[in-house]
C-alpha cells in the first residue's frame, strides 16, 4: 500500500471521528487539573484541615498484596487519626477516610494528599464535594516532600515506631490493626506532647525554625478559639475516663498479637 493511500485512509478515520451536532469537542479536563496544588507552608487554617498520606506495609517489595495505613494529621492541633486498610484500592482509601472523618472531634474541612491514585481518584473527588460540609480536597506539589513535612514525620512516630517495617500480608491482621489504631489515636492524641513549628526563618542557605512549647493534641484543642465547648466538653469527659497505663499495655500486646500470629514476612 502506497503512503499516499494510507494518508487517505487515515483521513477518512478522522473525519469520521470529528463531532457532529449533539457532541462535545471539549476534552475532559485531567483530574489532577481540577484539583489545586497546595504550595508551600499553610497559613494558620482552621482546624478541620489535614495532610494525608497512606504507608505501605509491604517489607522490601512491593510485589503482592499487603497492608496498608491511611493517617491524618490536622495541621492546627496536629490531632491524628488512623485507619487500616488491605492495599491501596481507591474503594478501601475512601473507606479509611470515612473511618477517619468519624474520629475527628471536629468537622472535617479540607484534605491535602500528595498526588497518589489511592487519593486523587474520582470517588474521593465526588465524596469530598458531596459532604456536608464540603471537604476541600487539595494536592502538593509533586517531589515536594517538604509541602507534606508533619505528615512524613507523623508516619514514623505514629506507625513505623509501633508496626515497623516488615510486611504484613494478612488481610484478617487489618481489623486488628484497626483496633490497635483505635488505641493509638487516643493514646497518642490525649498524652503524648509534641512540638509545632510556628516560624521559619532563612538565614544563608540555612533555615531556622521556631517551635511552641510542647503540648498534646488535647490541650491545642481546648486552647484553640475556633473549637466550640461542645467540642471541648465531650473530649475533657473522655479525658476523664482514660489510662495511659492501661492503654500502653493493651497496645503493646496487641503489637505482640499481630507479629504473633505470623502475618507478616520481612523479606
Amino acid at each position: 500500500m502506497s503512503a499516499i493511500s494510507v494518508k487517505r485512509r487515515i483521513a477518512k478515520f478522522r473525519r469520521a471521528r470529528r463531532p457532529g451536532k449533539g457532541f462535545s469537542s471539549t476534552k475532559p479536563s485531567a483530574l489532577k487539573e481540577i484539583i489545586p496544588v497546595r504550595r508551600g507552608p499553610w497559613e494558620n487554617p482552621l482546624p478541620g484541615n489535614g495532610e494525608i498520606d497512606s504507608v505501605a506495609h509491604c517489607g522490601v517489595t512491593l510485589i503482592g498484596d499487603y497492608a496498608y495505613s491511611v493517617q491524618c494529621t490536622d495541621v492546627a492541633t496536629l490531632w491524628m487519626c488512623l485507619a487500616a486498610q488491605w492495599n491501596k484500592g481507591q474503594i478501601a482509601t475512601l473507606e479509611s477516610i470515612k473511618r477517619i472523618e468519624s474520629h475527628l472531634p471536629f468537622p472535617l474541612l479540607g484534605l491535602d494528599p500528595d498526588s497518589g491514585s489511592e487519593f486523587i481518584n474520582w470517588n474521593t473527588k465526588e465524596w469530598c464535594d458531596t459532604h456536608i460540609p464540603p471537604v476541600l480536597l487539595t494536592r502538593i506539589r509533586p517531589y515536594h516532600k517538604n509541602d507534606h513535612a508533619r505528615i512524613e514525620q507523623k508516619n514514623y512516630v505514629n506507625i513505623r515506631q509501633w508496626l515497623g517495617y516488615v510486611r504484613i500480608e494478612n488481610p484478617k491482621m487489618v481489623c486488628k490493626m484497626n483496633r490497635l489504631y483505635d488505641l493509638l489515636e487516643d493514646f497518642v492524641n490525649f498524652f503524648l506532647p509534641s512540638e509545632k513549628c510556628v516560624a521559619k526563618e532563612h538565614i544563608g542557605s540555612k533555615y531556622r525554625r521556631r517551635y511552641d512549647l510542647a503540648q498534646t493534641a488535647y490541650r491545642r484543642v481546648l486552647a484553640h478559639p475556633a473549637i466550640g465547648s461542645v467540642v471541648k466538653e465531650r473530649l475533657t469527659a473522655k479525658y476523664a475516663t482514660l489510662n495511659p497505663k492501661q492503654m500502653k499495655r493493651q497496645i503493646d500486646q496487641l503489637v505482640t498479637e499481630i507479629f504473633a500470629e505470623k502475618s507478616f514476612n520481612s523479606r
